[in-house]
């Protein structure tokens, strides 16, 4: 759906750009930029199309990218060492959950939430600590390319616990995105 021609005033002061200079970048007069804004003028299609391209692409040139936040060292687990080992590398780093991999794959996720169920079920330490990782891992997290802009990544951080991993060309693991990356 197309945007509505009054939004152009309204995303043209978010940006804080003039009247004179949002003409510039779609190579358009001032004075048309005026007479849409006040409603006196209906643009042709590709000079609406000029504009609202130029208001996606400034704003997802200015957007940051999952690779400008993300923590670039990223800490595993394997999916068969012990718990005790989990935990002591989460305290170790100050981490709250860690990725879980087998055969060089990402497969899960342990974190303090997993353990303090176990807890909350009756467990004891002991028994928590031999447990295997792959045995209490959470589901795997999502991977996306390092180049995702950080607007598609807020609600995946809501739904996926707060934390993601990003690659590089769909292969390789190359760092690790937090809320708290984000603030």
């Amino acid at each position: 759906m197309f945007p509505e021609l009054k939004s152009i005033q309204i995303r043209r002061n978010r940006l804080n750009l003039t009247q004179k200079e949002l003409a510039g970048y779609v190579n358009v007069s001032q004075s048309l930029i005026a007479k849409l804004e006040a409603g006196k003028l209906e643009p042709s299609y590709s000079v609406a199309c000029k504009i609202f391209r130029f208001f996606e692409e400034y704003n997802n040139f200015e957007e940051k990218l999952c690779k400008d936040l993300m923590t670039k060292k990223v800490f595993f687990v394997d999916v068969n060492d012990k718990i005790e080992s989990a935990v002591k590398a989460m305290k170790n780093k100050g981490i709250s959950q860690i990725p879980i991999k087998e055969n060089n794959e990402v497969i899960g996720l342990i974190s303090e939430s997993n353990l303090y169920s176990l807890l909350e079920k009756g467990d004891n330490i002991d028994h928590i600590f031999s447990m295997r990782c792959g045995d209490v891992m959470g589901n795997s997290l999502p991977v996306l390319d390092e180049r995702t802009p950080i607007s598609y990544v807020l609600p995946l951080l809501k739904f996926y616990s707060g934390i993601l991993l990003s690659s590089e060309n769909k292969k390789k693991i190359v760092g690790i995105l937090t809320k708290s990356n984000l603030f």
